[in-house]
């Protein structure tokens, strides 16, 4: 359909809903119930019907009540209809009413669609299915990026969806349905579902046709040179283990070395990405991460260097036994091997990725956001040329390879013989997209929803401190909080008015639940009513924060452990058991006690530089540092000068002593 995608303007949040659905005046009641549902809602949000403009049936029902709740509608007919009776008086209800030609009904079910922001499909007869089933299969080409949602009521597209079950079993089918359409019990889950895609999902970040095309085309078989890329990567990554320690510092200090001595030149090209941007689509705090200027270099640099001179990660015996006399069992840090780590807009990623990577040993391919291209370019060219001289040629540009379109990113996820970890940093719609479109393990997070609680028996001067810290030290920080809870007995307090007012003085936005508008109701001015379509799961990424009241610690936790993305989340309170039940009870990679979230960090944490946060629970959680990069391998060793073989313990000649050994 050729659309028209838009970027998510928080000022202009209403969206064009496309609606299929039966015209038939012989569509049951409750089809026709939950289309009034529909139309009533997409009415109070703000948001424009968008449908055939059938008079009868679902299409009938979903106008009516959208008129009836004073909302916008579109109706798209053909040509044909107009003599035919099907156009009357009831037609001049709609907002709008658009009349196309043409020999079939392809035109009319491109004006349908061309300017939709999403699909909503009610049921309905063999037009339903046939638009249904074309804005899906375009969606899983990667030919839109809009969400396609149906209301399967009383099981009504239950042997459609089989049916589409049986075509991917098949082979038939290269996406799982699943992953094109989105399939909703009520018309209220299908436009919440909709409304968070556009919210959050891939049109937030995709400005035209052909940049979603990129960022969600399908696996083909990957070419040769990207193969060839991978492959290279994984032969450096064996060579570089091969160098001993004070090799691989000696390679770090050259990095460091070369971009010093380059300052000036990095800075440049920077200003020639920022320059680009202007032109570009991106959030403020996308642009603020675009910027290097001497003081990130600085520090960059000197980061580099305190990496180089920690300890080596690489062969570290973590556990050793004796199995038996003469047979000794070791566990040993060792590479992972390949890394893919793709992040946006900060290009300061890319030196600090790389010599975490060279420190522990691991081949990388790397992609950047086409905002910064030209910055990581000249960065990746410096580094791979100071890699090559420091090692005498033994590591070539191969170690560190630089991945330029989202095509090529798209055929390395095909890679999970070659690539052994993806670490993405960056929206929640690629990392989530990635994570549906490979094999290979996924370490990263979708969303930095932080919370902070305060506690009935808080210091509230110290919980000021801490929230303003949390929100304002770098808002577009994925460890800055998003959500302050607040217990119910200090919402009643003046100390609790005191706090929302300090947030205020500082230009924090404050939007409030039902329970926190009412706490506060009189009593705190410019109080905001939350999006309650969007809910508590949101990060704003700015000076704007979500106030709820929960009833106590164990009411926060739930809310948290609900809500909340497993990131970083804090309790401010005097109170040593409610803040023991929080860190033992909230289940995130970061859990603190009267302190910032903000310290999430692997830099805070002394671990150094870090790749990225990870949500998950399996390899590496919280920040994940040059450690994080290293698996382990199990190495058995015989002394005995006939060696070892199990039928030895078999036939009892030896005995199992399993006696465990000092690490060294």
């Amino acid at each position: 359909f050729g659309p028209k995608t838009r970027r998510y303007d928080s000022d202009h949040p209403n969206m064009k809903v496309c609606v299929f659905g039966s015209s038939s005046k012989n569509t049951p009641e409750k089809y026709l119930n939950a289309s009034r549902e529909l139309g009533e809602l997409l009415a109070k949000g703000g948001h424009t019907c968008v449908t055939g403009g059938g008079l009868y049936g679902c299409m009938g029902a979903v106008n009516d009540a959208a008129i009836e709740a004073k909302g916008n509608t579109l109706g798209v007919i053909h040509k044909m209809w107009c003599g035919q009776g099907v156009m009357d008086e009831k037609h001049k209800r709609l907002t709008k009413l658009v009349v196309v030609d043409g020999d079939n009904l392809v035109t009319r079910k491109h004006a349908l669609c061309k300017d939709a922001d999403c699909f909503i499909s009610l049921p309905g007869g063999m037009g339903t299915f046939d638009e249904l089933l074309e804005v899906a299969c375009e969606r899983g080409l990667g030919m839109h990026p809009r969400p396609v949602a149906l209301v399967n009521i009383d099981g009504y597209y239950d042997n459609l969806l089989m049916q589409l079950k049986r075509a991917k079993e098949d082979k038939l089918l290269y996406h799982p349905p699943e992953k094109m359409i989105f399939v909703a019990k009520s018309a209220a889950e299908a436009l919440a579902y909709c409304t968070k895609y556009y919210k959050k999902g891939a049109m937030e970040h995709c400005k035209t046709d052909e940049d979603f095309n990129e960022k969600t085309s399908t696996l083909p078989i990957p070419t040769e040179t990207v193969v060839a890329a991978a492959m290279r990567a994984r032969a450096m990554s064996m060579r570089l283990q091969a160098l001993s320690s004070l090799e691989r510092k000696k390679i770090l200090e050259c990095v460091a070395d070369a971009l010093w001595a380059k300052r000036e030149d990095i800075l440049k090209v920077n200003r020639e990405d920022i320059e680009a941007a202007k032109s570009m689509q991106m959030s403020n705090s996308m642009r603020k991460r675009l910027v290097l200027d001497q003081k990130k270099l600085s520090n960059l640099c000197q980061g580099i260097r305190q990496i180089a001179a920690s300890e080596d990660p690489i062969g570290k015996v973590i556990g050793s036994l004796e199995v038996s006399k003469g047979l000794i069992l070791q566990q040993k840090t060792v590479p992972i091997g390949v890394l893919l780590i793709i992040f946006e807009s900060r290009p300061d990623c890319l030196p600090q990725i790389a010599s975490l990577a060279i420190k522990s040993g691991n081949g990388l391919l790397l992609k950047g956001g086409k905002e910064a291209k030209r910055s990581c370019r000249y960065l990746h060219s410096l580094i791979v040329e100071a890699v090559e001289k420091a090692s005498n040629g033994r590591i070539t540009k191969g170690i560190v390879g630089l991945v330029e379109t989202r095509q090529d990113v798209a055929r390395m996820l095909s890679l999970d013989n070659v690539i052994d970890l993806v670490i993405p940093r960056g929206s929640y719609s690629l990392v989530n997209f990635i994570k549906r479109n490979t094999k290979i393990p996924v370490l990263g997070h979708a969303d930095g929803i932080c919370h902070v609680f305060v506690d009935a028996t808080c210091d509230i001067l110290m919980a000021i401190r801490i929230i303003i810290d949390a929100k304002l030290q770098y808002s577009a920080a994925c460890n800055s909080m998003e959500t302050l809870l607040i217990h119910e007995s200090l919402a009643e307090s003046q100390r609790a008015v005191n706090l929302l007012k300090e947030l205020q003085k500082k230009g924090i936005d404050l939007y409030c639940s039902d329970k926190a508008l009412k706490a506060f109701k009189g009593k705190v001015n410019n109080l905001i009513p939350m999006d309650k379509n969007a809910g508590f799961s949101i990060e704003y990424g700015d000076h704007r924060l979500t106030v709820h009241i929960t009833k106590d610690v164990t009411s926060a936790m739930e809310h948290i452990n609900t809500y909340g993305s497993g990131h970083t989340d804090a309790i401010v309170t005097s109170d040593k058991k409610n803040a023991e039940s929080f860190l033992r009870g909230v289940a995130s990679a970061c859990v603190f006690h009267n302190a910032s979230t903000r310290f999430a960090d692997g830099f805070r944490f002394g671990l150094g530089a870090e790749v990225g946060i990870s949500t998950g629970k399996i390899h590496a959680r919280g920040p994940v540092g040059v450690k994080g990069l290293t698996t382990t391998q199990w190495t058995l060793a015989s002394t005995e000068k006939e060696g070892h073989t199990v039928a030895d313990f078999a036939d009892g000649k030896k005995t199992y002593t399993h006696k465990r050994l000092d690490a060294v």
